[in-house]
């Protein structure tokens, strides 16, 4: 059996910076990345949205009606240039309002419309995902990026 280790996706933001207010609506602050751990091929591990030690979160802080999209890479990539394929499907991602603690579940890749009313003050986003080594996955440290775009509503 083969190990690969450190296997890891960072949170990116495309359409807003980290902390700083969009629309002086909103801000975006992310908390930690999408972490497989160390992997033994061919075994598929699998991190659900809802285990706080390995997802991925960010916070969105404020309030108002968005559309968030969550991309995630089809594979993580060595600094060879190796890859290690990733799939994310239906119930990989959840949105949480903060106050009410309801919860809407989505797939990463698709969009999702969310209102966020002022009383709620905001939601925590959760992002799990399956990493699937090959039988003759290559040993390392992978790596890629979640890009998450949260985009006023309507524009």
């Amino acid at each position: 059996m083969r190990r690969t280790r450190r296997l890891g996706l960072a949170v990116a933001c495309a359409a807003c910076l980290w902390g700083l207010p969009l629309a002086g609506q909103v801000s975006v602050v992310p908390r930690q990345g999408l972490q497989f751990g160390t992997v033994v091929a061919p075994i598929p591990v699998t991190v659900t949205p809802t285990n706080a030690a390995s997802r991925a979160e960010l916070e969105i802080v404020g309030s108002g009606s968005y559309t968030l999209l969550v991309t995630v890479p089809a594979a993580l990539v060595s600094a060879s240039g190796r890859t290690l394929p990733l799939r994310f499907g239906p119930g990989d991602g959840i949105v949480e309002l903060w106050r009410s603690g309801r919860q809407f579940v989505f797939q990463p890749g698709q969009s999702l419309d969310i209102r966020i009313s002022p009383g709620q003050g905001g939601a925590f986003v959760y992002i799990g995902g399956r990493a699937e080594p090959t039988v003759s996955q290559t040993p390392g440290t992978y790596s890629g990026t979640i890009t998450v775009r949260l985009m006023v509503a309507g524009t």
